[in-house]
């Protein structure tokens, strides 16, 4: 088990070496795996769409012998709130069909200079059409469909740190299902610029840590109840010009890179102001 100390340790350790990259000139308001905006597991402060009402539709896909097809839509209203969704398509595991629905929300609590405060929710409709199995140790996961959910409170802070200007989103929360154990969710990440006297805004380095997955459901790829470090590339397509009116995201990373299960992993988000 990672603990809380071994994950701001290896956080150091990562963005240390990142402190001469350079200086985020705004947000790049990218999608989580299940859909909220955000990292890759770490929701962020804010919302999807800054001043506006917007539409993002996203795209991800964990591969590592099993795939995972993740389905994500994300309405921002009033640059105060978002509603998410997100169909999580898995591979045939232990026999038992583990499709996903998530659903979310948040409310952006207030910005104050660089300072973003939110406060959202999921519900996980997980396993539906799971087969009954008898397994006690995994017997959450396995039996059937069930209920989970996800209260957070996150914060997202854009300014200097290990002598460099990021982005830094930090969140706590809890996720309820029945039978709840008393752990808490924490998790932290990082969007820093890379190299922008050359690319300018179009590449972000992201990485986030937390003891939580993307949802409950037990899958192959990503293990729950530990801590899970996600890393890779996110590019921003609209730095480019004729396409700064648009919200258009590719990634490239590997989740749960410290682990044997560590999975290759591509997203791609599109989204415009309504």
């Amino acid at each position: 088990m990672v603990t809380l100390r071994k994950m701001l340790m290896v956080l150091g350790i990562v963005f240390a070496g990142l402190s001469g990259l350079g200086a985020q000139n705004q947000s790049l308001r990218g999608m989580t795996f299940n859909g909220a905006t955000g990292l890759y597991m770490v929701p962020s402060g804010y919302v999807g769409w800054e001043r506006s009402a917007g539409l993002d539709l996203g795209y991800h896909g964990i591969i590592n012998g099993y795939s995972n097809h993740l389905f994500n839509i994300n309405i921002s209203m009033f640059g105060l709130a978002e509603v998410s969704f997100a169909f999580d398509i898995q591979d045939d595991y232990f026999r038992s069909k583990n499709d996903d629905l998530i659903f979310g929300s948040k409310l952006e609590l207030f910005t104050f200079k660089n300072t973003s405060v939110g406060l959202g929710g999921n519900l996980q409709i997980l396993n539906l059409g799971g087969e009954r199995w008898s397994n006690k140790r995994l017997n959450r996961a396995l039996n059937g469909h069930y209920i989970a959910g996800q209260i957070y409170g996150a914060v997202t802070y854009r300014n200097g740190f290990f002598g460099s200007e990021t982005e830094i989103s930090v969140v706590m929360g809890k996720t309820l299902y029945g039978g709840m154990d008393s752990s808490i969710d924490f998790g932290m990440g990082f969007d820093v610029l890379l190299l922008p006297q050359y690319l300018g805004r179009f590449v972000h380095v992201i990485v986030d840590f937390s003891n939580f997955s993307y949802s409950d459901s037990l899958n192959p790829k990503i293990f729950v109840d530990r801590g899970i470090l996600n890393t890779g590339l996110r590019l921003d397509l609209s730095a480019i010009p004729p396409l700064k009116n648009f919200k258009i995201n590719i990634e490239v990373l590997m989740t749960d890179t410290f682990d044997e299960g560590r999975s290759f992993a591509l997203g791609a988000v599109f989204g415009f102001p309504l």
